[in-house]
C-alpha cells in the first residue's frame, strides 16, 4: 500500500497530498528508492473522505509505477513541471487566467531547455547560463521588423517562474538544494518614459473640455490626474468614490487578452500595493458628479453603487473593454494633431508632473501603486530636465554662503 501525506499552507489547510512508494535499492547509490508524487488535494470534500480518495489514488498510481509505466519524478523537469507544478501550483482558482497562461507559457520554455533533465541534478550554473544565453537571443517584432534581443524584464521573467518552481520543489521535499538560492535578477536597462510636458497636457485637458463627451472627458481626467492604469479605470465602480472625503479607491483591474477568451475578466489589483485611495482634486470631483448625473439620466434610473463607473456602453453594470479606452484615445488625439500617447503614458505624465512639482518619491509611489519606490525611482528619476534644474537651483540657494 502507498503512503499519502498531506500538504498544509500556512493557514494550516490542505493544500495537496504527497503519495510515496518504495521500489527497491537504487543501483548507482546503494540508498533505498522512493517514488513520490504530488496531486492537488480534491475540493467539497471532508478531510477524512479525501483522505481515502487519496489512498486509493496512490494505491493505484502504485501499481502503475512498479510496472514501471509511471516515471520517477527525481527523473526529469518536464514530469516536474507538467504533473507536478502546473497541476497543483499553477492551476489554482487563487490564479487569473492571464497568470495560468503567462506561467504555462514560460513553463512550456523552461521545458524546451531542461525537460530532459533530473529535476534534482540542475544546478545554479545551468540557470545562470540559460538566462545569459536569453539575454542574447533575438527575435523579429512585425512583419518585417529587425532583430532585437529580449529585456531584462522578460528575461527576469524566467527567473521568477524559475524561483518559483524550485521553491515549491523544495517545500514539497523534491530536490536537496534550491538552485535559485543565489541567482540574481538580470539587470535592468534604463528604460525612458513617455509622457506629456506641462504645455502639452493643458492641451490635452483643453481639447477634452471643448470636444470630448462627459464619460470620456471624466475618464481621461482620473488617468491623468490619478496616474491610473487602463485595467484599474476600468475596473472603477461608484462605490470606489467618497466625495465626502474626496477620494478615490483603487481595488480591482479588468483583463481581456486571450488566456480570458478575449473576455473581460474583473480581477483584484495587480499587487497588494496596487490596493490604494488616492485624493480626488475639485476639479475631478465635479466632473465624476457630472458623469454621475448624466449616466443616471442616460440610463433612467439611479444607478446601484455596484455599477461601473466608466462601463459598457449597453450595460452599466459590465466594464468597457481595456482596449477601447486605448482605441478612444489614439483617435482623439489623431483628430486633434496631438502627440500620440497612450492610457499608461497619461499614467507616466501623472507621475512626472507630481515630480516636477516637488512631489517625493514616496508620494508618487502610493500614488501610482508601485510596491516599492525603487521602481518609481527607476522609471521617473531624471525623466524632467526642468524639474533637475529647479532642484539643483534650490540645492545652490540651500548652500549659498554669505559673502
Amino acid at each position: 500500500m502507498a503512503h499519502v501525506k498531506p500538504n498544509y499552507n500556512k493557514d494550516g489547510q490542505i493544500i495537496s497530498y504527497r503519495f510515496f512508494t518504495y521500489c527497491g535499492i537504487d543501483e548507482n547509490t546503494g540508498k533505498e528508492k522512493m517514488v513520490t508524487k504530488t496531486v492537488k488535494a480534491p475540493v467539497g470534500m471532508t478531510p477524512a473522505k479525501a483522505l481515502k480518495k487519496m489512498q486509493t489514488e496512490a494505491d493505484v498510481w502504485e501499481t502503475e509505477v512498479k510496472k514501471g509505466n509511471v516515471p520517477d519524478q527525481r527523473f526529469t523537469f518536464k514530469y516536474f513541471i507538467e504533473e507536478q507544478f502546473i497541476p497543483v501550483f499553477v492551476s489554482n482558482s487563487k490564479h487569473s487566467p492571464s497568470t495560468v497562461g503567462f506561467y504555462k507559457d514560460i513553463c512550456d520554455k523552461l521545458v524546451s531547455r531542461f525537460g530532459h533533465k533530473k529535476l534534482d541534478s540542475i544546478r545554479s550554473i545551468d540557470i545562470e547560463t540559460y538566462l545569459v544565453d536569453l539575454t542574447k537571443e533575438t527575435y523579429k517584432r512585425g512583419k518585417n521588423g529587425q532583430n532585437r534581443t529580449y529585456s531584462a524584464t522578460y528575461v527576469n521573467q524566467f527567473r521568477k517562474v524559475l524561483t518559483v518552481a524550485f521553491n515549491f520543489a523544495d517545500k514539497h521535499g523534491m530536490i536537496e538544494k534550491n538552485p535559485m538560492r543565489f541567482i540574481t535578477p538580470v539587470k535592468k536597462e534604463r528604460k525612458e518614459v513617455d509622457f506629456l510636458t506641462e504645455d502639452e497636457a493643458k492641451l490635452f485637458l483643453s481639447c477634452l473640455n471643448s470636444d470630448a463627451s462627459m464619460y470620456w472627458k471624466s475618464a481621461m481626467n482620473v488617468l491623468i490626474r490619478c496616474g491610473l492604469r487602463r485595467g484599474e479605470l476600468a475596473g472603477l465602480k461608484w462605490q470606489d468614490i467618497d466625495f465626502n472625503s474626496n477620494t478615490l479607491t483603487v481595488c480591482r483591474d479588468v483583463i481581456n487578452n486571450k488566456e480570458t477568451d478575449r473576455k473581460n475578466y474583473v480581477k483584484e489589483t495587480k499587487s497588494l500595493n496596487s490596493d490604494r485611495v488616492i485624493p480626488i482634486d475639485p476639479m475631478l470631483k465635479g466632473l465624476l458628479k457630472a458623469w454621475q448625473k448624466d449616466q443616471a439620466e442616460q440610463y433612467g434610473s439611479i444607478l446601484m453603487p455596484s455599477a461601473f463607473i466608466f462601463g459598457s456602453p449597453i450595460d452599466p453594470y459590465q466594464p468597457i473593454r481595456p482596449d477601447s479606452i486605448t482605441q478612444w484615445l489614439a483617435r482623439f488625439n489623431k483628430s486633434h494633431n496631438l502627440r500620440m500617447v497612450s492610457p499608461h503614458d497619461l499614467r507616466h505624465t501623472c507621475a512626472t508632473l507630481l515630480l516636477a512639482n516637488q512631489s517625493t518619491i514616496v508620494e508618487v509611489q502610493r500614488i501610482l501603486g508601485h510596491s516599492k519606490p525603487d521602481t518609481t525611482l527607476n522609471y521617473y528619476c531624471g525623466t524632467n530636465a526642468d524639474a533637475l534644474k529647479s532642484a539643483s537651483d534650490r540645492l545652490a540657494k540651500a548652500l549659498a554662503m554669505g559673502e
